[in-house]
């Protein structure tokens, strides 16, 4: 049995060896040597030695050859390889019994056949040629093939084969070693699929230990941080902006080791938005490492949807419990999930005492439980509305008789979810004519109290039904309104749209339910409405149910805001003003200097086709970019000589001083960091941060490069002004270099073409 442990090419090798023996013996030159041996004239005789000698080696040769079939044969019974032994045709000679059992063949079936019949159609070729070319090249080779046994299953298998020849070196045999990979396959597929499925999966997961080192992020969590999957791993997931604080990762981290694993909802940033993760977490074993397997989906949208259906809830659940009629919703088990107030006060019993109890075993009497419990069950069965009467045995021991009507509430496999039952306690009132006329009115209490306008229509827009709220919201009576279709309310433009809606809803189809639009009213003024569309089944027809809000008053409110905010932006206007005049009133050449500045930069901006608002940022910064010069002594603004070094730092002060001064008022843009940058340079050997290339705002490189020309060709208590040409000059110079390229080209070109003048 040890030879079930021995690799495949050892076991080739024992076989050719053996092979190669049995060819030795039998064969032509051993078959001659017991032709040719002549029995000997006496014992003594040299003949007779020799005959004797031949006797002893053909004995030994015989024990050899039995000892190499026996060996064979063990190795063909135990081996947990398929070996098989086949002439230079295909035919089996030979085979393991491993080979019989995946065949499912036995060995009278499988002798002598071809051993291409086991391999399935599709692979037959390519084993053929394989077969080919190991006589051939007469060379050991590897290959892999799928085996069909005798049901037709097929299995995977992985073979070597290599030749066998006889004593003179002539091939007469393939032998083969396959090995099942069947298993292997799969174990490879799955794996495959796994991290195929990890990656497809909407949700993000990441492996990592608890010091947050990240083992494994799919594609979701790359994709939303923005990185590759290699970038991704060189990240600590505790510096990724997830959860509102560090501390907070780490109390999450606390609660896995205490309790190995956790669930809970965290905040996670991309491009600036934060969106809402549910976040699940488990402690896993790999190897001997505790790690931390966690999935997280965005339930950003879920959140919002969660809002808005609790508000509808909210609205429902008001319904509900304000209606007369009576409401309970079962599951299918019939287990009670809702008993409103009205439910409450037929039986004496609270919502908290019956939840999660099953209605038939307290509330029906006995003669009538197994009845109600049938055709609830049949109800079930059917999905379609029912109806029908039956007692209740309330808390006190009384019998009521309840008129019911259900129907289901389907998910979206369209398997029940819920029962709704609504009925009438017609206990005093039996005569139907009574128990009508009293639902009747408490529907219309319901109907013409409430605080907003309902309208009733049909799925073709007609209107059946209005409540009072409405009627005065749009300022009609009820017989204008009754029959008529419901969009001739709304303002023309939007009708068509609304009545689409109406049909698609109707129809069952997914339609947003909440939307704007404009009503109309009797005296043809128009006003702001927000409409919800939802239906209702009377009968079997499906009604649509227009819930109406005037936000006249909102809208109001958002104009007082836009108000507000402009009051706001002519109020930064006059600050900057203010801020450019307390320059001029501190350094006359300062305020002048700051005016030109802004009107050639402004000019270049134009020129650049830059957005109006981003000019009229240019603008105001210009305006003030040197407001910081008021915290420089006027000594050292008005000095007319040449500055010392010290004079100089003072004033190269002045663009921090801007900063501090500018930086607490709420601009909408940045106008405090774009005077910080307008003495920055695209080489770096601006001031004060020493800033370059991309990291300059774009609109301090555009009053850099004004200022620079200004000043130039601008009078200065220690100089007189420049030609023009000098100035232009200059920033041609060091275009690209000092200056933004694409500001000077324009800068030039408008003084090239005579389009500006800096006294004007």
């Amino acid at each position: 049995m040890k030879d079930q442990n021995k690799t495949r090419e050892q076991l080739i090798d024992e076989v050719v060896r053996l092979r190669q023996q049995l060819n030795a013996f039998t064969g032509p030159e051993g078959a001659g040597k017991q032709q040719n041996t002549a029995r000997p004239d006496s014992p003594d005789s040299p003949a007779s030695i020799s005959f004797t000698e031949e006797i002893a080696k053909r004995r030994q040769d015989e024990n050899s050859l039995y000892e190499s079939e026996e060996k064979l044969r063990m190795i063909l019974e135990y081996s947990p390889h398929c070996i098989v032994l086949t002439d230079l045709s295909g035919a089996i000679i030979d085979c393991s019994q491993s080979s019989l059992d995946v065949a499912g063949l036995t060995k009278e079936e499988i002798l002598g056949k071809s051993a291409y019949g086991l391999i399935a159609p599709r692979d037959r070729r390519m084993a053929s040629e394989n077969m080919k070319k190991i006589i051939k090249q007469d060379a050991m080779r590897a290959y892999e093939f799928t085996l069909v046994n005798k049901e037709g299953r097929e299995y995977e298998f992985e073979l070597t084969g290599g030749l066998i020849k006889d004593r003179h070196g002539n091939p007469v045999a393939v032998i083969t070693v396959s090995k099942d990979i069947t298993e292997h396959r799969r174990a490879e597929q799955e794996l495959a699929l796994r991290a195929l499925l990890l990656d497809s999966a909407n949700d993000a997961i990441v492996l990592h230990d608890f010091d947050g080192n990240l083992y494994y992020a799919n594609e979701v969590v790359c994709s939303f941080f923005g990185y590759t999957k290699e970038e991704m791993m060189q990240i600590n997931i505790f510096n990724l902006p997830i959860g509102e604080s560090p501390g907070y990762k780490r109390s999450k981290i606390e609660e896995l080791k205490k309790q190995g694993y956790c669930i809970f909802e965290a905040t996670a940033s991309r491009n600036g938005a934060w969106l809402s993760a549910e976040v699940k977490s488990r402690v896993i074993r790999t190897g001997n490492r505790q790690m931390i397997l966690s999935a997280a989906r965005d339930i950003t949208r879920r959140k919002q949807a969660e809002q808005a259906l609790e508000r509808e809830r909210d609205f429902s659940n008001a319904v509900l419990d304000t209606a007369g009629t009576l409401v309970a919703v079962v599951d299918p088990a019939g287990h009670i999930i809702r008993f409103n107030h009205a439910c409450e006060s037929a039986s004496g019993y609270s919502f908290q005492e019956v939840q999660g109890k099953i209605f038939w075993d307290f509330l029906l009497p006995s003669e009538e439980a197994v009845k109600i419990r049938k055709a609830y069950l049949q109800l079930c069965a059917s999905n379609f509305p029912s109806s029908g009467e039956n007692h209740w045995i309330t808390k006190q021991g009384d019998h009521r008789l309840i008129a019911w009507r259900q129907t289901v509430l389907l998910n979206e496999a369209s398997a029940i979810e819920y029962v709704i039952a609504t009925g009438q306690d017609i206990t005093k009132k039996r005569q139907l004519g009574i128990a009508l006329q009293q639902s009747e009115e408490r529907f219309r209490a319901l109907f013409e109290n409430a605080p907003m306008g309902i309208v009733m229509c049909r799925h073709d827009g007609k209107i059946l039904l209005a409540n009072q709220t409405c009627l005065s919201m749009f300022g009609r009576t009820n017989s204008e309104l009754y029959d008529r279709n419901c969009t001739e309310y709304i303002v023309p433009h939007l009708r068509k749209n609304i009545l689409e809606m109406i049909a698609r809803h109707a129809d069952g189809e997914v339609v947003p339910r909440l939307f704007e639009t404009i009503g109309l009213k009797r005296d043809g003024s128009s006003f702001p409405i927000f409409m919800e569309i939802s239906s209702i089944d009377l009968s079997g027809v499906t009604l649509v149910v227009l819930f109406i809000s005037d936000i006249s008053g909102v809208k109001q409110t958002e104009e007082k805001l836009r108000l507000s905010h402009a009051r706001l932006e002519i109020t930064l206007e006059q600050t900057v003003k203010s801020l450019s005049h307390m320059a001029g009133l501190r350094d006359p050449y300062t305020a002048e200097h700051q005016n030109r500045v802004a009107n050639l930069a402004c000019a270049i901006a134009a020129g650049l086709e830059m957005p109006a608002a981003l000019i009229n940022v240019i603008r105001t910064s210009a305006l003030i970019h040197d407001i910081g010069k008021t915290a420089i002594p006027s000594e050292v603004l008005s000095k007319p000589g040449e500055l010392n070094d010290i004079e100089r730092a003072f004033v190269k002060v002045h663009v921090q001083a801007g900063y501090d001064i500018v930086k607490a008022i709420e601009f909408q843009s940045p106008i405090a960091e774009i005077i910080l940058q307008h003495h920055e340079r695209l080489n770096g050997s601006g001031y004060p941060q020493g800033l370059s290339g991309e990291n300059i705002l774009k609109e301090a490189k555009i009053i850099a490069v004004a200022d620079v020309v200004e000043a130039m060709a601008s009078h200065r208590p220690y100089r007189p002004a420049m030609p023009i040409d000098e100035a232009l000059n200059e920033i041609r110079q060091n275009r690209g270099v000092l200056y933004d390229p694409e500001a000077v080209d324009v800068c030039l070109k408008i003084f090239a073409e005579k389009r500006f003048n800096l006294n004007n």
